[in-house]
């Protein structure tokens, strides 16, 4: 069995409400993919939160004890952490500066839910779908 990992070149700014199928097809007509049977295509979490309008906006959020005390640690915004913490099970461990914690899917993930990167604003964070 052979393993390739590929991105795409050139990948639009999603928007919301964007057509990721149609977007994908798309990108990868213009990459001039060749599709074969078994091809998987991974998407990122925050390219599907970012389709579907799924923003929240720092101002509404209100950080709670934890929160702060884990901002107090990693040196990140403790409304960031609210985000993480209130789609989290429990934080697993917090090597500075970074959160290790079990979300509900039950799956260990580093960093953050909330990404800031390539939104529409300073004031947003995509949130997982």
């Amino acid at each position: 069995m052979k393993l390739t990992a590929v991105a795409f070149e050139n990948f639009p700014e999603v928007k919301p409400n964007s057509n990721l199928s149609e977007l994908i097809i798309n990108i990868a007509n213009d990459n001039e993919w060749d599709w074969c049977d078994g091809d998987i295509i991974v998407i990122a979490q925050k390219i599907i939160s970012k389709s579907e309008n799924q923003f929240v906006y720092l101002a509404d959020v209100h950080p709670g004890l934890q929160a702060e005390k884990y901002s107090q640690i990693t040196g990140k915004d403790p409304r960031l952490i609210e985000l993480i913490l209130s789609e989290s099970n429990k934080v697993l461990m917090t090597p500075e500066p970074t959160l290790i914690f079990s979300v509900t899917a039950a799956y260990a993930a580093i960093g953050t839910i909330a990404s800031r990167t390539n939104l529409l604003s300073a004031c947003q964070t995509a949130s997982k779908p």
